[in-house]
């Protein structure tokens, strides 16, 4: 909700898509204390598809037990906002949301002892997030009983490694995020790691660790690096599997990332996105080598030697950010030689004008983009009005673009 208008301000029927995505904690307040004691929610009890504990606050108490009884049954979601959740509300939501499917929890040396009791009973859960710190190796061990457990992430934990030797008996696991990754760790928890679809890390690994990922990862699919030191790089090993690799760290230089990719990944690597990395012509040279690409984004400072590269490539999706030096003729380029391309993303590129809409409308017709599927073109800081929809509107296969302007 935005500006002044308060969530009880709409009428009822239109509450559910609402609550069904993120609501702020205010408005989830709000709606908690005025169906209080009410008998609104054993009417629309599909009202609450996700509980903040951070709404139960100390001058305006919530009173969950009344919205969770009524409601709880099509509660999905449960997150403390930063705040502990207290036992009481575990307990109320254990009694009355049996499914359950992700949980998002704080934890401390006081309520670890509760969280251990009750979150090994959802037997429905898929995802869980926790954030320390805390010594969880015995409720780590405790997951292993949850069958629908696919994905769990763990922060700000202690730098010790005995902290998740637990994680190896999580064999059911296919996805997992986690901020550390020390020498010896991926050995430590390689059955796991065997089975993992999806991985995500928050800290650069030295040489040694990146090479024991690559060696146990022998299913992964998707690997997404960060890291937010100054003028640290990610390098990648190679991965069997490997189709998605997605880097976010704080070098803007693509050369050595880029020249660390083994020439396996050219017939196997199909996304990759490195949104902060600028691409000059010796990276694109690179990046045209990975035939099996559908799916890029990059910066682009030098549109005019590089673009020629990425038209080589079969791509589906391409996002262009920092486009200062992109013009119509560029644009077009793209569309005319891409034909594949279905979704084409460009930011900051002023040098944009209505003028590529007529001849845009014509390549996409040529290429067999049908008005079902339309173009998907997003166009951002590039002083272009809004109200060029309306003037496309008027050309000739105008439903074979969907325009996107801010």
């Amino acid at each position: 909700m935005t500006g002044n208008v308060n969530i009880l301000d709409f009428n009822l029927d239109e509450l559910e898509p609402i609550v069904e995505h993120e609501v702020n904690i205010e408005d989830q307040l709000n709606l908690a204390n005025a169906y209080a004691n009410s008998s609104f929610p054993k009417h629309k009890p599909d009202l609450f598809k996700t509980i903040c504990q951070q709404a139960d606050k100390k001058d305006k108490h919530a009173d969950w037990r009344h919205i969770l009884e009524c409601c709880g049954k099509s509660i999905n979601h449960i997150y403390d906002g930063g705040y502990c959740m207290t036992a009481e509300t575990l307990a109320l939501a254990q009694k009355f949301c049996p499914q359950l499917k992700t949980i998002n929890i704080s934890l401390t040396a006081d309520n670890l002892q509760y969280v251990q009791v009750y979150l090994p009973q959802w037997k429905m859960l898929e995802e869980i997030e926790l954030r320390g710190p805390a010594y969880i190796e015995r409720l780590l061990f405790s997951l292993k009983d949850l069958p629908h457990l696919k994905k769990l992430s763990l922060w700000d934990f202690p730098n010790q490694i005995s902290e998740c030797k637990g994680l190896n008996c999580l064999t059911q696991l296919k996805h997992l995020e986690i901020n550390l990754m020390k020498p010896g760790f991926p050995q430590m928890i390689s059955a796991v790691l065997r089975n993992l679809v999806s991985l995500n890390l928050y800290s650069i690994a030295d040489k040694k660790t990146r090479c024991q990922l690559a060696e146990y990862c022998t299913n992964l699919e998707n690997l997404y690096l960060y890291d937010d030191k100054d003028n640290v790089s990610w390098t990648v090993d190679y991965f069997h599997n490997l189709k998605c690799l997605e880097v976010h760290d704080q070098n803007s230089s693509a050369f050595f990332l880029l020249r660390s990719l083994d020439q396996r990944y050219d017939n196997q690597l199909q996304k990759l996105i490195i949104p902060g990395k600028c691409i000059y012509q010796q990276e694109a040279m690179r990046i045209a080598n990975l035939k099996a690409l559908k799916t890029l984004s990059c910066v682009l400072p030098d549109v005019r030697r590089c673009l020629k590269y990425f038209v080589q490539l079969q791509l589906e999706q391409l996002s262009l950010y920092n486009c200062s030096n992109l013009t119509n003729s560029s644009l077009l380029f793209i569309l005319h030689e891409c034909k594949t391309l279905r979704s084409l993303e460009v930011t900051l590129c002023h040098m944009i004008t209505p003028h590529f809409i007529k001849d845009a409308l014509k390549i996409l017709f040529r290429n067999g983009v049908k008005p079902n599927n339309p173009f998907e073109l997003m166009i951002s800081g590039s002083g272009l009005s809004t109200d060029v929809n309306s003037m496309m509107a008027s050309h000739p296969h105008s439903n074979l673009l969907n325009l996107t302007v801010n």
